[in-house]
């Protein structure tokens, strides 16, 4: 009877260790491909700079480091997604040959959004590190290509958008032109949220 009473009851921390266990192991994997991911994207951004600025090698390593750096902050919030994600849906599962099958079902699960490969670049540690590398002709160059991309993509937005309304509504030239307006404020206004 002294012995029965010693044993550990189903739910008890030395039980849910092998499911903590498989949880953080299936989370790592995950991350590395996420990590991988963000930082393919900092390399073209970087391949970017080079080319548009015409970088010599020690600004090169620089920024490839500023890119780890970067890559690797911007993960702390996947981390964290990921974490709340797992533990929640496996909370209840009791065996572990039960968890295992469920986290592998869970694989291909994206935590940040679509877009979410590019959060390193919006980091202001990596903004500092471009302020740091590049020479003052260099960063206004570039910053120059990008409000010019982001004109670009404000315009197509705003026309493909104009275009969608009139194939629906069948403006006249003057609502047409009226409506152009609008459309291009709110793309200018939303871009980012509608991307």
């Amino acid at each position: 009877a002294a012995a029965a009473g010693k044993e550990e009851q189903p739910g008890t921390p030395a039980e849910k260790e092998p499911l903590n266990a498989q949880i953080s192991q299936h989370i790592l994997k995950l991350a590395e491909a996420e990590r991988d991911t963000r930082m393919g994207f900092m390399r073209i951004v970087i391949d970017d700079i080079i080319r548009l600025c015409d970088l010599d090698e020690t600004q090169r390593e620089r920024l490839e480091l500023a890119a780890k750096g970067a890559a690797e902050r911007s993960m702390k919030e996947w981390h964290e997604q990921a974490e709340r994600y797992f533990r929640q849906r496996l909370e209840s599962a009791a065996d572990p040959d039960a968890a295992k099958e469920m986290l592998e079902g869970m694989g291909g699960i994206n935590f940040s959004g679509n877009r979410s490969e590019e959060q390193g670049e919006s980091l202001d540690l990596w903004k500092d590190s471009l302020k740091d590398a590049l020479t003052k002709e260099q960063a206004e160059r570039y910053e120059t290509v990008l409000e010019q991309r982001k004109a670009d993509r404000i315009d197509a937005f705003a026309r493909m958008s104009l275009s969608t309304i009139d194939d629906h509504l069948r403006l006249t030239p003057e609502q047409k032109s009226k409506m152009g307006e609008i459309v291009r404020a709110a793309a200018a206004d939303h871009l980012a949220e509608v991307q």
